[in-house]
């Protein structure tokens, strides 16, 4: 009995790490990706489709509630931009100038 309490725990924390493994080496892959974006200075970053909701309403100081007319879950909040277009058929371009001028407004 103490031997399968052991090897399911065993299992179970293996499957454990390997998901927190993988989420991992995924948000760094998509860090180094945009690394040299993410370090230019703020004012001269433009959203574009790869940026989260979350990370537009972080570090832009987006208001998205004002500019979707809708409440963002947090979900939704960890989608692209991208994504999000896609799901509830917006233009992503459009949304992007609306997203732009309201962060050039913020500065």
């Amino acid at each position: 009995m103490r031997k399968k309490i052991l090897i399911t725990s065993f299992i179970i924390t293996s499957i454990l790490f390997l998901f927190i493994s993988f989420r991992f080496y995924n948000n760094l892959s998509n860090f180094n990706e945009h690394r040299s974006y993410i370090k230019m200075p703020i004012n001269d970053q433009k959203i574009q489709e790869w940026m989260t909701l979350n990370y537009l309403n972080k570090n832009f100081w987006i208001d998205l509630w004002t500019i979707l007319w809708r409440k963002i879950n947090l979900l939704d909040s960890k989608n692209t931009l991208k994504d999000y277009c896609e799901k509830n058929k917006l233009n992503c371009d459009e949304l992007i100038i609306l997203l732009q001028k309201n962060k050039d407004g913020n500065k």
